[in-house]
């Protein structure tokens, strides 16, 4: 009787400390979440291509953030600096997605519910042969290398489904790629042991003709606006 006792009240005492710790935590979230602003960027889907590109988003207009929100004081200040610099987060984002590439989403059926091969095409060149469940969206994603590696202008994509009684069919699209310049960040900043004096940056390049290149360095890069010197030609 009296190990029962002692048992109970054991947890008894567990489970009143347990709680007080959850009030405690919930209370100290949503005390923090008056003095934060969030920051989210949503994926056009779940597909692994479309969340590296949200990815990529976050951190490219997280840099900015970082290096040119200033010295806020509150969350008011915040949101306010955020405001006035919209046009520019925006137009990072855009300028992320352009070098990303996109996709395309279709759907692929039969009335005989025969398997079907299908095969993705840029100019040309396959990207991809499947075989999709009918029925389902699908989507093309151009990106990466595929991307990359194509010049601005005109170019074609052609979607080729065929049953496995041969009987085909296509869908042809066009889009128009128009980047006209990239920024290249290191990924983390370089260390040293103590302050360079020299820095010697080997670029292997090709720019087309009437465009322009340029190499900044910064010896302040944890500030929270770093100053950038120009060493192209240094």
């Amino acid at each position: 009787m009296n190990r029962k006792k002692i048992f109970f009240y054991i947890t008894l005492a567990l489970v009143f400390i347990a709680g007080a710790y959850q009030y405690r935590v919930k209370r100290f979230q949503r005390d923090i979440s008056q003095d934060i602003l969030r920051f989210h960027v949503l994926a056009n889907s779940d597909s692994q291509a479309d969340q590296s590109v949200k990815l990529k988003v976050r951190d490219e207009i997280g840099r900015y953030m970082k290096g040119n929100m200033g010295q806020v004081e509150n969350l008011k200040e915040c949101i306010k600096e955020t405001e006035e610099k919209l046009p520019e987060i925006t137009r990072i984002a855009e300028e992320v997605l352009k070098r990303e590439g996109f996709s395309y989403a279709y759907t692929v059926d039969d009335p005989d519910g025969d398997i079907v091969t299908v095969v993705e095409k840029v100019d040309g060149k396959t990207l991809k042969t499947h075989t999709p469940t009918l029925g389902q969206s699908v989507n093309l994603t151009l990106a990466g290398n595929d991307f990359t590696s194509l010049t601005n202008g005109l170019h074609t994509i052609t979607i080729t489904a065929t049953d496995s009684a041969g009987n085909e069919t296509a869908r042809t699209l066009t889009f128009t790629k128009a980047i006209n310049s990239f920024v290249i960040y290191l990924s983390a900043p370089l260390e040293a042991a103590q302050q360079p004096k020299r820095a010697n940056v080997v670029v292997t390049r090709n720019i087309p003709a009437g465009g322009t290149f340029k190499v900044e360095v910064t010896s302040t890069p944890f500030d929270p606006s770093p100053a950038w010197e120009d060493c192209t030609n240094a």
